[in-house]
């Protein structure tokens, strides 16, 4: 019984070690043609970057913006503190898929703290 499960046991061994060289060597598959015909559909599913019309800020406002919203009772996107939010950060929403600026966050829910601190809101 003894070689029957040393043989199991060398065999199993040789099945699970890592294999690579021929791996490497392996061409990627051409693209499909409902992709070809349709090139931006992983562009569609890939997390948009942040807004160009966010708010833009320079060191001094920033620390105007934080220490207002901090005066205030409110956390880093303008929201009463101890506010949780699903995947840990409100700046990205997991339903579309796109990144929102936190300043953007900021400028929709406390345009008056942007505006306390001169920064120009965009419409």
């Amino acid at each position: 019984m003894r070689p029957a499960l040393l043989l199991l046991s060398a065999l199993a061994t040789a099945a699970c070690r890592p294999s690579g060289s021929h791996q490497a060597s392996t061409p990627a598959p051409p693209p499909s043609a409902a992709t070809a015909a349709r090139p931006q559909a992983a562009a569609e599913r890939a997390p948009a970057p942040a807004s160009s019309s966010a708010p833009r800020l320079d060191a001094r406002q920033t620390e105007c913006v934080e220490k207002w919203l901090k005066g205030h009772g409110l956390d880093d996107y303008g929201n009463p503190q101890g506010t949780m939010y699903a995947g840990g950060t409100p700046t990205f929403d997991e339903a579309t898929g796109r990144a929102v600026d936190r300043w953007s966050l900021v400028a929709k829910n406390r345009p008056e703290a942007l505006q306390s601190c001169a920064v120009p809101v965009p419409p």
